[in-house]
């Protein structure tokens, strides 16, 4: 059963990139002689650069990461207590064999209210595309034929064009 996170994947990839950010300046920090002065950053201000006040990069990075954390432990708890199941579901099969046997099943009487399809590995799937119902999957799909055959149709007109002109 498919969960939906609710913002968490956005979350955990900021917290990435401070904690990366965080790191460099520890790391340009730890190689500064005694007399220079640390990694400054300016918060507060119009497009970061006018007005504000400067700060010790590090400092304001590990006050980031720490608020970060809190949302997201927030966030995780939430979705412990209450969560949102998406209207799609992932099965894994140790053998072809079973995985085929059920994709062909009939799963229920009425149509598309379990569909089945063959899917790549865990890591191979757009997890992202897994909140769109039937509906919405029938339209994209019939938009991406449209724009297919758009697409051969526009391109075969100017290359059978060229085609000809050099067969003169």
């Amino acid at each position: 059963v498919a969960q939906d996170l609710d913002g968490l994947p956005q979350l955990l990839q900021e917290r990435k990139q401070v904690i990366t950010n965080l790191e460099h300046t520890v790391a340009a920090n730890r190689k500064l002689k005694p007399n220079e002065d640390r990694a400054m950053i300016r918060t507060g201000g119009t497009l970061g650069y006018v007005g504000g006040t400067q700060r010790d990069k590090e400092d304001y990075l590990r006050e980031q990461l720490e608020d970060l954390n809190g949302k997201i432990a927030l966030k995780q708890s939430e979705l412990r207590g209450d969560p949102h199941y998406l209207p799609t579901g992932v099965v894994m099969f140790n053998s072809m064999e079973l995985a085929m046997s059920a994709s062909q099943a009939v799963h229920s009487v009425q149509p598309h209210t379990l569909q089945t399809t063959l899917a790549g590995a865990p890591r191979d799937l757009f997890w992202e595309n897994f909140v769109y119902r039937f509906p919405q999957r029938l339209f994209r799909h019939v938009v991406v034929i449209i724009l297919t055959a758009l697409l051969i149709l526009f391109w075969a007109i100017p290359v059978t064009f060229v085609a000809s002109l050099t067969t003169l």
